[in-house]
């Protein structure tokens, strides 16, 4: 089996995020406009643009606090910020290392979180065992691609490319795949989640609105 080892303690900003999840090594965008997500980014351009990303238990929560949040997130380089009519922001990031909270720190500029960086190491699971496990991934993820509309073929190619990484990598890719919608997309080919249909640039900007970070 694949063990899981705590790193290190690193205090970061923390942004806390609604309908999205980030996984490490993938660059995600979204758009930014709560008073609390916009603090944690200006705190992470002096930690050296690094910022944990923690998902909400509700994403009807305008004003997360820490037991608002799950304690499992990624710790993210931002990458590029670009600034959006009406005092919104893009922010474009890269996952880096999968992160555990170990404690939330109040703080009158934002929310902090000390956290153990995760990496994880290959255990004692027979090799082909683990061969016949990756197969049975790729295999399922061809098919779901093949019935599904939202996954691009470099997924798909990456996917197949995968060979043993499994404990990682690949199971991250499979995850970010299959997610058919990330908050702050306004690309002319969205798509619903639910329906799998287009919907228009208006009816866009209203759900990114109601997804808004």
């Amino acid at each position: 089996m694949t063990q899981v080892l705590e790193l290190e303690l690193e205090t970061l900003p923390v942004l806390p995020l609604r309908g999205l999840v980030a996984f490490p090594e993938m660059l995600i965008h979204f758009d930014v406009g709560r008073l609390i997500s916009m603090k944690a980014l200006e705190e992470s351009m002096k930690a050296g643009q690094r910022i944990f990303l923690a998902a909400q238990k509700d994403i009807r929560t305008d004003v997360p606090e820490s037991d608002d949040l799950f304690l499992f997130g990624t710790i993210c380089t931002v990458k590029q910020i670009l600034r959006l009519p009406g005092d919104n922001i893009r922010v474009l990031v890269e996952g880096v290392s999968r992160a555990l909270v170990d404690e939330f720190i109040e703080d009158e500029r934002c929310l902090f979180a000390s956290v153990h960086r995760l990496e994880t190491e290959n255990g004692r699971t027979a090799q082909k065992k683990k061969q016949a496990l990756v197969r049975t991934l790729q295999e399922s993820f061809e098919e779901y691609a093949r019935l599904s509309s939202h996954v691009s073929n470099d997924i798909v190619i990456t996917v197949l490319d995968g060979g043993d990484g499994l404990s990682g990598g690949l199971c991250d890719t499979e995850s970010a795949g299959g997610i058919p919608y990330q908050a702050g997309d306004s690309g002319r080919n969205a798509r619903d989640p639910q329906t799998g249909k287009g919907h228009s640039r208006a009816a866009q900007r209203d759900r990114d609105s109601k997804n808004r970070v």
